[in-house]
C-alpha cells in the first residue's frame, strides 16, 4: 500500500477517534447536566414540599383553633339557654306558689279568745279543706243548735240530732280533733256562767264519746259569757249566745 494512502488513512482514523472521544465526552457532560438538574430537581421539589407542610400546618392549627373557638361558643350557648331555662323555672315556681298564697287565703278565722294549746290551730292555720268543713259545720249548728234544759247541762231530746250529725263528721274525718266550746249569754253572775259554759261542754263530750268517739279527739272548754255571738238583751238574755261549738284544732 502507498504510503500516502496509510498516512491519509491514520488520519481519517484519529479523525474518527477525536470524533467518538468528543461524543462520549459531550454525552457525559449531558448526562452529568442532567443528574445535577435531577438532583436540583429534587432539591426543588423537596423544598416545595417542607413549605407546603410548613404552610398546611397553620391552616391545621387555625382550624383545630377555630374548631375549639366554636366548642367553646357551644358550650357557653348551651349554659345561657340552662340559665334561661332555669330562670323561667325559678319565675314558674314564683307564680304557682303566689297563686298558692291566693288560694291559702283564709275563708275563716278563729277568734283570738278562744284557747289554743301546744300542737294546737286557730282555723285559718289549717287546710283549706278543714276551713269549708268548719263552716259548713258552724251553718249546720246556726240551723239546728243543742239546747239545753234550764240552768242544766242536760240537753233537750231534739238536740241529739245535732250530736249524731256530728259524730258522723267526725267518724268521716278520723284525723281531726276537734274543741267542744259552751258558752253563755249575760244573764247571772259570770262566774256561774263561767262554770255552766264548761259542764255544757263536758255533757256533749260524754255523749260523742258514747256514740264511739275517741275522747283524745275531743277537748271541752268553757268561754262562759265572753264569746258573744251577737249582742245580748238589756237584762242579759240571748239564746243565740247559749250554744256549744265544735271548733277543729287539729288536723
Amino acid at each position: 500500500m502507498r504510503r500516502e494512502t496509510i498516512v491519509t488513512l491514520l488520519i481519517l482514523s484519529l479523525i474518527a477517534l477525536m470524533g467518538i472521544c468528543v461524543f462520549m465526552h459531550a454525552e457525559r457532560i449531558i448526562l452529568e447536566r442532567q443528574g445535577k438538574v435531577q438532583v436540583l430537581e429534587e432539591l426543588v421539589e423537596s423544598k416545595i414540599k417542607e413549605e407546603d407542610i410548613s404552610i398546611n400546618l397553620p391552616v391545621k392549627e387555625e382550624i383545630q383553633s377555630n374548631t375549639e373557638v366554636t366548642k367553646e361558643q357551644e358550650i357557653v350557648e348551651e349554659k345561657k339557654e340552662e340559665t334561661v331555662e332555669e330562670t323561667k323555672e325559678v319565675k314558674q315556681k314564683l307564680e304557682e306558689k303566689t297563686k298558692e298564697v291566693v288560694v291559702q287565703e283564709p275563708l275563716i278565722k278563729t277568734n283570738p279568745q278562744y284557747i289554743r294549746r301546744r300542737g294546737e290551730n286557730p282555723i285559718e292555720k289549717l287546710s283549706r279543706k278543714a276551713q269549708l268543713l268548719q263552716i259548713e259545720i258552724n251553718d249546720y249548728m246556726k240551723e239546728n243548735p243543742i239546747i239545753f234544759k234550764r240552768a242544766s247541762d242536760k240537753i233537750t231530746k231534739t238536740s241529739y240530732k245535732t250530736v249524731k250529725k256530728i259524730a258522723q263528721i267526725l267518724n268521716d274525718n278520723p284525723n281531726l280533733v276537734f274543741e267542744v266550746a259552751g258558752h253563755t249569754d249575760a244573764a247571772g253572775a259570770a262566774k256561774m256562767n263561767q262554770t255552766i259554759s264548761t259542764l255544757r261542754a263536758i255533757s256533749v263530750k260524754k255523749l260523742l264519746i258514747k256514740t264511739g268517739i275517741s275522747k283524745k279527739r275531743l277537748k271541752a272548754r268553757g268561754y262562759g259569757e265572753d264569746i258573744p255571738l251577737v249582742k245580748n238583751s238589756a237584762k242579759g238574755y240571748s239564746k243565740i249566745n247559749r250554744r256549744v261549738e265544735f271548733n277543729i284544732i287539729e288536723e
